[in-house]
């Protein structure tokens, strides 16, 4: 557990930096009202589950602030490198997962980030959880 912790305060810390590099970067762009939010909820905003903290920290790699920022924002999780990608078997097929909280259901990186509160899980696409496949 402590190592998980770990891994979420360093994801934490590597999306203060992207977004405070970019609003210096990039005045006047609305990503200033984000990083306000991260600083003001903290962790809480950061998921718990291993393959969402993998892919965050697979996208907060990329060397550039703005790339990292372009990736967070427009990144599908369909689109991300099979070692990262949230996979589950339905029947003979293997598939990509989406994220749901809050009794949405999202494809996208950026939505693994929780600015109004509530935990996420791994669902196909109507919502029913799923168990993800280790594909490293």
């Amino acid at each position: 557990m402590n190592l998980l912790e770990a891994k979420n305060l360093d994801v934490y810390k590597a999306l203060l930096r992207t977004f405070s590099d970019f609003t210096d970067q990039c005045p006047g762009t609305g990503m200033g009202n984000v990083y306000r939010q991260l600083l003001e909820l903290g962790l809480k905003c950061v998921p718990k589950d291993k393959k969402a903290l993998a892919i965050l920290e697979h996208v907060l790699s990329a060397k550039s602030t703005t790339a990292r920022v372009q990736a967070l924002s427009n990144t599908s999780f369909g689109s991300l490198p099979i070692v990262v990608r949230p996979v589950y078997k339905d029947k003979n097929r293997k598939v990509t997962a989406f994220y749901s909280k809050n009794d949405k259901i999202y494809s996208n990186v950026v939505d693994l980030l929780s600015f109004e509160g509530g935990t996420g899980s791994w669902t196909d696409e109507k919502g029913t959880k799923v168990t993800l496949l280790d594909l490293t």
